[in-house]
């Protein structure tokens, strides 16, 4: 019982971290994250350049898209929906007045 124990405690307990230090620090996350929200459309390898024009190391495109992914930065597509004409409008309105005493019974 000790024996699993102990094991245990290792493994689940906060230790040091092992392996390289990221390439991107704590600091350089907020400023990656600055770059891609004053340019929501800019590429990859535009942010890259970006990041090493203003970083001492140099940043390789794999290493600043996984940081996007980690800090939770993910390209989506717009879905395009069709504009509200007028007519539309004053359907919906027509339509909220006519039920606006709706209950949930």
């Amino acid at each position: 019982m000790c024996g699993i124990t102990g094991r245990i405690k290792r493994v689940c307990s906060p230790g040091v971290q092992t392996g390289a230090p990221r390439a991107i620090n704590d600091r350089g996350e907020p400023r990656l994250r600055r770059l891609v929200k004053s340019d929501r459309r800019a590429a990859v390898d535009a942010l890259t350049a970006q990041m090493n024009q203003q970083c001492t190391r140099k940043l390789s495109r794999t290493i600043v898209r996984r940081t996007l992914l980690r800090i939770g930065l993910r390209n989506r597509r717009l879905i395009s929906a069709p504009m509200l004409t007028s007519v539309h409008r004053k359907k919906r309105r027509a339509f909220a007045l006519q039920h606006k005493h709706w209950t949930l019974e």
